[in-house]
């Protein structure tokens, strides 16, 4: 009797770059264990397409800010509960990823991974098994005790991302779904904290902590 054939691992690949998508796709397709289910764009179409087609791994492409993305994948993971989701992002501070992993996703990737450590990863959530990227894992290892910004509550901390990134209060609230005038008070509530008179400062800050990659 031979050996038992593994299972087949149905996969959602989430990217707004139609280009990305068809990338890992084709990566994919190359590996027996895998087959793609879908691709699309965004986190309202990820949830269109595993009512219907029911995927056990999703593989999330993080845009920057990571942050941004949080709601989506609490919802997304809401409804799925037993679904797999690892999220790729390019880059940031350790705390980005420990915000990102608090939602309950299986694994966390960066954009620099090769093939192999992507793959691994796929087959390492799909047995029911966490995976975390060993640049995290170093990260974590000489990330200091405390951050400045590890008291900002969950909105404040995706206002402070987006507003780093330069987005102004209407996209902000648009992406959020806030009013502008909340938005606007965060943003006050945030130079307060930090004790900065202007997001100038407020960025200085951000980046002299490694909050973001500048790159992105």
């Amino acid at each position: 009797m031979g050996p038992k054939p593994e299972k087949i691992v149905n996969v959602l690949i989430v990217d707004e770059h139609k280009l990305v998508r068809t990338g890992i796709r084709r990566i994919l397709d190359l590996e027996e264990q895998f087959y793609v289910t879908d691709d699309v764009g965004n986190c309202n179409e990820a949830i269109r397409s595993a009512n219907l087609q029911q995927p056990d791994v999703v593989l999330m492409d993080s845009t920057s800010p990571c942050t941004a993305i949080l709601d989506d994948i609490k919802i997304f993971l809401q409804k799925f509960p037993d679904v797999k989701m690892i999220v790729m992002c390019s880059g940031g501070d350790v705390t980005v990823a420990e915000r990102l992993i608090s939602t309950g996703i299986a694994g966390y990737l960066s954009k620099k991974c090769s093939v192999d450590d992507l793959l691994a990863a796929m087959r390492t959530v799909s047995a029911g098994q966490r995976c975390i990227s060993h640049e995290l894992i170093q990260q974590r290892s000489s990330h200091p005790l405390s951050s400045p910004f590890d008291s900002l509550s969950e909105r404040e901390f995706q206002v402070l991302l987006l507003v780093s990134h330069g987005y102004d209060g209407l996209e902000i609230s648009r992406r959020l779904s806030l009013s502008q005038k909340t938005v606007n008070s965060y943003r006050t509530r945030l130079r307060h904290k930090f004790g900065v008179r202007t997001e100038v400062a407020l960025l200085h800050l951000v980046l002299r902590h490694g909050l973001i990659d500048i790159a992105s």
